[in-house]
């Protein structure tokens, strides 16, 4: 089973990167290959926005 957290919307096969779809449909290709079951599960997720947290300025470390 493999399971991909995302909190993007729509599909699953929409939302994912080309290389990410060429490794899943390698990945399916051994384990079945191997006569084991295959599923593909979408876990939804809910974004959150992170809280910045104000610096103070850098200093050179080399004068």
């Amino acid at each position: 089973m493999l399971a991909i957290a995302t909190a993007k919307p729509g599909r699953l096969a929409d939302t994912l990167f080309f290389f990410s779809k060429v490794q899943i449909a390698n990945g399916f290709r051994q384990v079945t290959r191997g006569q084991f079951s295959f599923g593909l599960a979408r876990i939804p997720m809910n974004p959150i926005d992170p809280d910045k947290k104000e610096r103070a300025p850098r200093t050179p470390k080399f004068e």
